[in-house]
């Protein structure tokens, strides 16, 4: 994966895109977007479509960049661009606690991944969400592995199953990393 320096993190809500792909980002010292900060304006506000595509463009084009989130409605754009694909595929009942959990923890707060002013809140849209975590398996999952399956030819593809596989695979990175900056001299 050293070459690779365009790395698109995709999951369900709550796999931890957004976690992985700033470990990855200190480790590779590589930018960072997250589709939550670039879609959502304050007050859950999304911005039009077209302005949202044309952001997304604006960076894929460019040589490096992590992108973490799901939008399943412009992830075959990105796809395209990027060299490696890694799909959190995560439990769908671990994703809900820890949705659940990051509600609690960041109440009235704004998360560093998302636009300031987008607080975590139980309201309706929370509800919505915890559906769409647990139809998750059943709906996008089914997409994502097809999209997979697709460009495995293509793209250097990562699927991890469980969070010890995350860390692992993070641990692995960060010591070829360090050991990549080793410099031996006679």
């Amino acid at each position: 994966m050293n070459a690779n320096r365009r790395i698109l993190v995709i999951g369900s809500p709550g796999s931890g895109k957004s976690t992985f792909s700033r470990e990855l980002s200190e480790i590779r010292c590589i930018p960072i977007y997250h589709l939550d900060k670039i879609f959502w304006k304050s007050g859950w506000n999304p911005i039009p479509e077209e302005e949202f595509k044309d952001k997304l463009i604006k960076i894929l084009q460019t040589n490096e960049w992590i992108m973490d989130g799901n939008y399943s409605q412009n992830l075959v754009m990105r796809m395209k661009y990027a060299q490696t694909v890694i799909f959190l595929d995560i439990p769908w009942i671990l994703c809900t606690l820890r949705v659940i959990k990051r509600n609690i923890h960041n109440r009235h707060n704004t998360r560093k991944d998302i636009t300031e002013g987008c607080e975590e809140k139980f309201d309706h849209d929370f509800y919505e969400l915890l559906k769409f975590i647990r139809h998750f398996p059943k709906t996008d999952r089914v997409k994502i592995i097809k999209l997979l399956e697709v460009n495995a030819y293509e793209k250097e593809i990562i699927i991890f199953s469980n969070s010890k596989s995350v860390k692992q695979y993070l641990q692995k990175i960060k010591n070829e990393e360090e050991t990549s900056k080793i410099v031996k001299v006679a």
